[in-house]
């Protein structure tokens, strides 16, 4: 046989796991999960390690199996590499594993949820940097509260809805894709039911019109709104041109504009687990990039604003880059052209002219 058809019936076998690692989501969700959550604390953190290697062995991210590719494990090597050029293969390859690792503990946290177990095994969120975000905040004022996707967001959420009056989360509708597992999906919407009731009042709501109203009223009424914009921003998307892992990359402004159009101050917090039973804090400084309202571009304070958080949240995300989950994702952000040099040289002669 030759390699064409080698490589036919390899591509086969492929798409054949894919898709019983896509129907065996089933047993993950409907049986793992829950057996998982039901053991000893350590040993139910012992079983979500050993399926976050399960899973990185096997291609087992759930956006993965919805689009039947493989791609997050190398897509997170090309990401840790860009974050860290001089790292060994070992130390990337590490890097992905434990990024594995982090979802499935988020998966195991967010089934103790569910369960209404999981503030058991976290007896005391109270933090001091948190309480200090409290206290030095413009009491009145909206909060735009910048995040990275690290470690488990929805309990870094409850912990901030404990020291702050109301606390909303934006979140994004992939969750319902009707490519997603039927099993995922229903985790998805008792995981957002059960965190949601761990809010003391604030709600979580996906992107949409009805949502972009909810928020900014929420705002201006004086609470705070949990954003995470570690994404890339599209091509055709408007967004913002910031410091980022090394480059001038094209982030998503959406955060920025609905703090400068409802007036509210922004800050990053970005939580990590600290051990077993903890939660450790970033907090960075909390700034006003301004009231006004802009539709392309932003003014010089917005946009000076928005690099210094990012540039916090660089240095948040540093600390345990293996807890990033977009890892996957910085191969895709768009980069600012370098600008040329002899384009340069010409318009300084033409203004000497």
């Amino acid at each position: 046989m030759g390699e064409a058809g080698v490589s036919t019936e390899a591509a086969g076998l492929q798409r054949l796991l894919l898709r019983c690692s896509y129907q065996l989501q089933t047993l993950d969700y409907g049986l793992w999960l829950p057996l998982s959550a039901r053991l000893p604390w350590d040993w139910g953190l012992r079983m979500s390690q050993w399926r976050g290697k399960l899973n990185r062995r096997w291609g087992r991210d759930w956006s993965e199996l919805a689009q039947g590719l493989t791609y997050v494990a190398q897509q997170s090597l090309i990401g840790y590499q860009q974050m860290y050029p001089q790292a060994t293969a070992e130390q990337l390859e590490q890097g992905v594993v434990e990024r594995y690792q982090a979802v499935a503990r988020e998966e195991l946290e967010a089934q103790q949820a569910i369960a209404g177990r999981l503030l058991a095994h976290y007896p005391n969120l109270h933090s001091p940097a948190l309480a200090a975000l409290a206290q030095q905040r413009t009491h009145g004022r909206g909060l735009v509260i910048v995040m990275p996707h690290m470690g488990n967001l929805f309990l870094h959420c409850v912990a901030l809805a404990q020291h702050l009056p109301k606390v909303h989360l934006v979140t994004s509708d992939v969750v319902a894709h009707t490519g997603l597992h039927p099993s995922l999906r229903r985790f998805y919407a008792r995981k957002f039911q059960a965190y949601q009731g761990l809010m003391r009042g604030g709600r979580f709501m996906h992107t949409s019109k009805a949502a972009k109203d909810f928020f900014y009223e929420a705002l201006r009424q004086g609470e705070a709104v949990v954003i995470l914009p570690d994404a890339p921003a599209t091509a055709e998307a408007s967004g913002c041109w910031v410091p980022w892992f090394g480059e001038h990359r094209k982030v998503p402004d959406g955060a920025l504009k609905m703090a400068t159009a409802t007036g509210s101050e922004m800050v990053v917090a970005s939580g990590l687990w600290a051990d077993t039973h903890g939660l450790e804090w970033q907090v960075s400084d909390i700034l006003d990039p301004g009231h006004i309202a802009w539709d392309v571009q932003p003014t010089p304070l917005a946009l000076q604003t928005y690099q210094t958080l990012f540039a916090f949240m660089e240095s948040a995300i540093r600390r345990r880059p293996q807890a990033w989950w977009a890892a996957h994702l910085l191969p895709d952000y768009l980069l600012a052209p370098a600008p040329s040099v002899m384009r340069r040289v010409i318009q300084i002669r033409g203004t000497e002219e």
